[in-house]
């Protein structure tokens, strides 16, 4: 941990590692042990449950990737996709290993924050489940109940770069 301590804030933001698959990870000393397993994790489990019909994947086993989910997407925004593009808009997911998040993109940064309630958002996306989400962000289909501006919510659903 005196390695940890010893860092400013600077070196925690500013050390990027690259994935092949996903591009600058920021903060790999957090988030190394994380984006190594899903990194290897993710693409097995996809292969198993869209390949291979009778596979399952279980809502806790996604609703664990839930997190994961955010992290990766913020390292996934195609830069060229939102060049000069500022939006708000709402995530939720239902469930257990739900909740609300309100995220904002501006000069391609993507930030997201919990949430307690997702009023005033131009745009919200909603999932019955985990499972949904991760399968939605990941873009086996384009999932998720969508209310409100129609323009943001095309914007969301193509500004990631296919995983």
């Amino acid at each position: 941990m005196t390695v940890f301590d010893a860092l400013t804030p600077e070196e925690w933001g500013g050390f990027n590692c690259r994935s092949s698959l996903h591009g600058a990870i920021a903060n790999a000393f957090l988030f190394q042990p994380s984006t190594s397993w899903t990194t290897v994790c993710i693409p097995g489990t996809w292969a198993g449950v869209w390949v291979r019909k009778d596979a399952k994947l279980d809502k806790r086993t996604a609703g664990v990737l839930v997190p994961f989910m955010f992290v990766l997407m913020m390292s996934t925004v195609d830069q060229e996709s939102v060049k000069g593009w500022i939006s708000k808009f709402g995530v939720k997911v239902d469930g257990e290993w739900g909740g609300q998040w309100r995220v904002r993109v501006k000069d391609g940064a993507f930030t997201y924050e919990p949430a307690d309630n997702l009023d005033g958002m131009p745009a919200v996306f909603h999932f019955k489940n985990g499972l949904g989400f991760c399968a939605h962000y990941l873009q086996r289909f384009p999932g998720g109940e969508t209310s409100g501006d129609s323009k943001v919510i095309d914007q969301v659903r193509h500004m990631f770069f296919r995983i």
